[in-house]
C-alpha cells in the first residue's frame, strides 16, 4: 500500500497535533524529518557550520514554543523554514551589532596610553 497524498496529509495533522500537546516523540519525529533541510537553509545565510547549527537549534526552541500558533491547513516545512531564516538573520544582525559595540570599546595598548598620559 503506497501511501497517498491525502494518508500522509493526516499523518501531517496528527503529528502537528502531538507536538502542540507537547508530545516528545513526536517533536523528536519532527526534528528527524526537518533537520537537514533546517540546516542547509540556515548554512546558506550564516556560511558557518557552527553558528548554522546553532541557529537550527534556535529555530527549533523557538518553533515548538509557538507551535500552537501553527494553524492546521499550513505545512510545517514552510512554516519552520520562514523561522529558520528569520533566526539566521537575527544571527547575522546580532553579529554584526557585536563586532560593532567591540570595536567601539576596544581599549588602546599600554605603550599608545602611557604616551597619551605623560605627565
Amino acid at each position: 500500500n503506497k501511501p497517498t497524498h491525502q494518508n500522509r496529509f493526516l499523518e501531517h495533522l496528527e503529528l502537528i497535533e502531538a507536538c502542540k500537546n507537547n508530545n516528545a516523540k513526536a517533536q523528536m519525529q519532527v526534528y528527524h524529518l526537518y533537520k537537514d533541510m533546517l540546516y542547509n537553509v540556515s548554512f546558506r545565510i550564516v556560511k558557518s557550520k557552527q553558528d548554522a547549527q546553532d541557529t537550527v537549534h534556535d529555530a527549533f526552541i523557538k518553533a515548538f514554543q509557538n507551535i500552537t500558533t501553527l494553524e492546521n491547513n499550513r505545512t510545517l516545512g514552510p512554516w519552520l523554514k520562514r523561522i529558520v531564516i528569520n533566526c539566521s538573520l537575527d544571527f547575522l544582525r546580532n553579529k554584526k551589532k557585536l563586532g560593532w559595540l567591540q570595536e567601539a570599546v576596544e581599549l588602546p595598548d599600554v605603550e599608545e596610553e602611557t604616551d597619551v598620559c605623560r605627565f
